[in-house]
C-alpha cells in the first residue's frame, strides 16, 4: 500500500511538473515564433515609410492601438490572472502604465470610424467594440 501511495504521488508530481514546463515552453515558443512575421509588417513599414506612405504605416499602428485596449478590456473581464502573472510576469507587471499611455494617445489622437466602410455582423460588431472601447478610454 505505502509503494501504491509513494508511486501515484510521484506521477502526480511528474505530471504537474511536465504540465508547468509544458504551458511555459508553449508560451515562450509562441513569443519567439510570433516575432517573426511582427518583423515581416515591420520590415514593410519601414519601406512604407521610407516611401512617403506614412498614413499607411499610421492607419496600420492605429488599427493595433485599438487591438490592444480591447484586449486589456478583455483581459480585464476574462484573463487568467494567476497564470498570466506567473508565467507572463514580464507583460503584466507595467500593463496598468501601458494602458493609462495607450489612452492618453487614444484621447489626444481618435482612431478613426471606418464602420461606413462595413456592413452586416462585421459592421455590428465594429460599433459594439468602439462604443465600449470609448467608454473605457473616457
Amino acid at each position: 500500500m505505502k509503494t501504491f501511495v509513494i508511486t501515484f504521488m510521484l506521477i502526480v508530481a511528474s505530471f504537474i511538473g511536465g504540465s508547468m514546463y509544458g504551458f511555459n515552453q508553449g508560451i515562450s515558443n509562441y513569443y519567439r515564433l510570433d516575432s517573426i512575421p511582427v518583423a515581416v509588417i515591420y520590415s514593410k513599414q519601414y519601406n512604407q515609410l521610407n516611401n512617403g506612405q506614412a498614413s499607411l504605416v499610421q492607419g496600420f499602428q492605429s488599427l493595433q492601438i485599438d487591438t490592444a485596449i480591447d484586449n486589456y478590456i478583455w483581459y480585464k473581464i476574462n484573463g487568467n490572472t494567476l497564470l498570466s502573472n506567473y508565467y507572463l510576469s514580464d507583460h503584466t507587471e507595467n500593463i496598468d502604465s501601458y494602458i493609462n499611455d495607450l489612452i492618453v494617445f487614444r484621447k489626444s489622437t481618435p482612431s478613426e470610424d471606418v464602420s461606413n466602410l462595413l456592413d452586416g455582423e462585421n459592421k455590428t460588431n465594429y460599433l459594439k467594440k468602439q462604443k465600449i472601447r470609448n467608454d473605457f478610454i473616457n
